[in-house]
């Protein structure tokens, strides 16, 4: 039977990776999608490419350098070299193109908004200016980095050296990945609801959501709490995989998921995590949690 509902929820998984890609929600719509194993609000369609050595063609000064695209001719597709490492912090790659608000990237280390994740801050540097990021989307397989120059804009081929906060970066990865953590001790609980929806953003707001509703939530919650300090000791490694259909795979505490987000490396990076409440919402159950330790 359990083997049975993981297949249902893989299934789930996969009709959730492939909702809109329209852009940003107005404010008061209820626009969401699915990834990761939860529906998530916001963002477009999830990463399925994922970085590879073949793609990072050369290494200069001890930073990735992707091939510039040939001149006059716009790529269709951004190497994601953010989901190859959640510690890339500095890489170089190439201008495609860029206004005096956007710029595009032969490759990026800058997650886009999406996923249940909010995207990277940062820098773009180039001969001719700095470019302060405030805003990463995906529009199909382009990854766009929207923000304002300090100097002129660069010109499409022009090497530019990326810098993204490490702050942010590190808090919204532990964030995500103590999401996932939930979803294992969910399983360790004996509580087998079908994950629905996520919201890993550090605005003090997180929460994982789940179909259906259980009897006693105080129970629950203090439950989750001692699996995720148990799972937290294990030190277990986060697994990053690649499925049969091509699907990037985020394994923690054994709980596998499809999933297009940054993560920490093991267990024990999350340092702490809390569940701080569990109540039903209409007919699914919201477990909102955070993150601590330093």
């Amino acid at each position: 039977e359990r083997e049975r509902r993981q297949r249902r929820t893989f299934v789930h998984h996969r009709r959730r990776q492939e909702d809109d890609r329209e852009g940003p929600k107005k404010e008061g719509q209820g626009r969401s999608r699915r990834e990761g194993g939860h529906r998530v609000e916001e963002g477009g369609e999830m990463m399925d490419e994922v970085a590879s050595a073949a793609a990072m063609r050369a290494l200069w000064g001890g930073l990735v350098v992707v091939s510039p695209p040939p001149k006059k001719e716009d790529p269709k597709t951004t190497t994601p070299l953010y989901l190859g490492s959640t510690y890339l912090y500095e890489a170089e790659a190439f201008v495609v193109r860029a206004t005096e608000s956007e710029v595009v990237l032969t490759a990026t280390i800058f997650h886009p908004h999406g996923g249940g994740q909010p995207c990277d801050f940062g820098t773009i540097a180039t001969t001719s200016g700095v470019f302060v990021v405030s805003d990463v989307r995906r529009v199909d397989a382009v990854v766009v980095h929207s923000g304002l120059w300090q100097g002129a804009s660069a010109a499409s081929g022009a090497r530019a050296s990326m810098r993204v906060d490490a702050k942010r970066r590190d808090s919204c990865a532990r964030l995500h990945s103590a999401g996932h953590a939930i979803d294992a001790a969910m399983d360790r609980a004996g509580c087998e609801l079908v994950p629905a929806k996520g919201y890993h953003f550090p605005d003090g707001g997180a929460y994982v959501e789940y179909d259906g509703r259980v009897e006693d939530t105080a129970s629950l919650v203090a439950s989750l709490n001692d699996h995720l300090a148990h799972i937290i000791r294990e030190d277990t490694p986060v697994l990053t995989t690649t499925d049969v259909v091509g699907l990037r795979v985020v394994t923690i505490a054994g709980k596998s998921c499809p999933c297009g987000g940054t993560h920490v490396e093991s267990t024990k990076q999350l340092l702490a995590v809390t569940v701080t409440k569990a109540k039903h919402k209409a007919k699914r159950l919201r477990i909102s949690y955070s993150v601590g330790g330093s």
